[in-house]
């Protein structure tokens, strides 16, 4: 699917496929990102505000900002080597 394969604007996809773009995003964090199983399994970290995986730190790394739920605001620490799969994230900051 073209949301894992490279970073772009959700509603660019959406638009390009004719889809309402709160619906894409809505269906991609609950369906299609296993954002839920994410949750489950870090919940003690997401309590603590962050966390931090040190083995998925490289050379050349993104950062990027997003609201995961409630409008509050993360910075997303990403490994570009990674090629944008599960492991490239790094960190997760509230």
């Amino acid at each position: 699917m073209q949301i894992e394969q490279e970073p772009i604007d959700i509603a660019k996809i959406a638009r390009l496929y004719f889809l309402n773009p709160n619906t894409l995003e809505k269906q991609y964090k609950n369906h299609l990102s296993n954002f839920n199983q994410f949750k489950k399994d870090h919940e003690e970290d997401l309590k603590n505000d962050s966390f931090v995986f040190p083995e998925n730190f490289g050379e050349d790394m993104a950062i990027d900002e997003t609201s995961i739920s409630n409008w509050e605001l993360y910075t997303i620490i990403l490994n570009k080597a990674a090629k944008w799969k599960k492991w490239a994230i790094a960190a997760i900051i509230k």
